[in-house]
């Protein structure tokens, strides 16, 4: 990751100019759905007691200020949705208009996880399940948005050509830790997968989870370590996950679903020092402590706060995720490649 670190220049120089081409024509693509955790979260968790960011110094090098995004300024899907083309952010479900529909809804929530029964552990979050639900019930509005008839198929045809942005699973894995079944979890993970194929997306990238048993959360928890054994779990469900999509892909032929390896994007974040501290004072939760001051060189610093990643890292992510030439980070595609299909 050091090395990474010393080419940040360099990709966010690409990913201004990138975003300068695409920003002087339309999108290339009409739609665009985020639905996750807290690493894509643009709002929806505000209403959570314990486990928000709408508060500084999150969203100190945001334009909005402290908007509920779990980083200092954008995630990795703002990123991703700025290099494909969109003007602005896509909305928070929670402030979506009907109008907003059209072009894309972010349904992600803090410690949302792929669980169904999630909502009942952990301060009445939601699942995967539930986001699609709320999904299923925003496009049955399309109609009347006259993007097309009232027919199903015309509809479907509208959002087979969108692109479908999924980070989840963390949250499971964190608080399951002892009693995590990936296969139980990535077969959960499938179905939701194929509940949105069912409404009509056909162009799906699904994000794998990173090593957070190198994060200031968990090494807080070792001793200054990585706690491995979590890390293991990450890698056996990464596999199992990409797996997943490769089975979606045969088994759907008119469907592009894709893996992307956040892990393998970050890299050894074990053996670098930097990723060992969190930017901002943390609380006993992992989170930021409101109003304290985070640290000056945030360009140089892989976590925000005890879990979250700096936008300079999600810059990282979100540029390997849509040009990515390499499968080890992207696979079968980049998200470039989905967006042009």
């Amino acid at each position: 990751m050091i090395r990474e670190l010393r080419h940040v220049l360099l990709f966010v120089g690409l990913i201004q100019i990138t975003t300068l081409i695409v920003a002087a024509s339309e999108p290339q693509v009409p739609c665009y759905f985020v639905f996750g955790d807290s690493f894509v979260d643009a709002g929806n968790c505000n209403a959570n007691r314990f486990y928000r960011a709408n508060y500084p110094p999150y969203g100190i090098d945001f334009p909005d200020g402290a908007t509920g995004r779990y980083t200092n300024a954008r995630t990795f899907a703002d990123i991703i949705g700025e290099l494909v083309g969109f003007p602005k952010f896509i909305p928070p479900f929670v402030n979506r208009t009907t109008e907003d529909i059209k072009t894309g809804v972010n349904y992600a929530c803090g410690m949302d996880g792929i669980y169904p029964h999630w909502g009942n552990l952990l301060l009445g979050r939601t699942s995967l399940g539930t986001q699609v639900g709320e999904h299923e019930r925003d496009i049955t509005r399309l109609p009347d948005l006259q993007i097309n008839n009232t027919t199903r198929t015309y509809e479907q045809e509208y959002l087979k050509k969108c692109i479908y942005l999924v980070n989840i699973g963390t949250y499971d894995l964190m608080y399951h830790v002892f009693g995590f079944r990936t296969s139980v979890a990535v077969d959960s993970y499938g179905r939701d997968l194929e509940r949105l194929y069912s409404m009509g997306a056909r162009k799906v990238a699904v994000f794998g989870l990173s090593k957070i048993g190198c994060s200031p959360e968990f090494r807080n928890r070792n001793n200054g370590n990585c706690i491995e054994r979590t890390n293991e779990q990450v890698s056996d469900f990464n596999d199992e996950l990409k797996n997943k999509v490769g089975t979606l892909n045969s088994r759907y032929s008119d469907a592009r679903f894709t893996f992307i390896s956040v892990a393998n994007i970050s890299q050894s974040q074990e053996d670098a020092p930097v990723p060992a501290y969190p930017c901002c004072e943390i609380n006993r939760q992992g989170m930021c402590v409101p109003n304290s001051s985070p640290c000056v060189d945030r360009s140089s610093s892989f976590f925000y706060d005890g879990l979250h990643p700096t936008e300079i890292i999600n810059k990282i992510i979100a540029t390997r995720a849509y040009n990515a030439d390499d499968e080890m980070y992207a696979y079968p595609y980049n998200i470039s490649r989905l967006a042009q299909d």
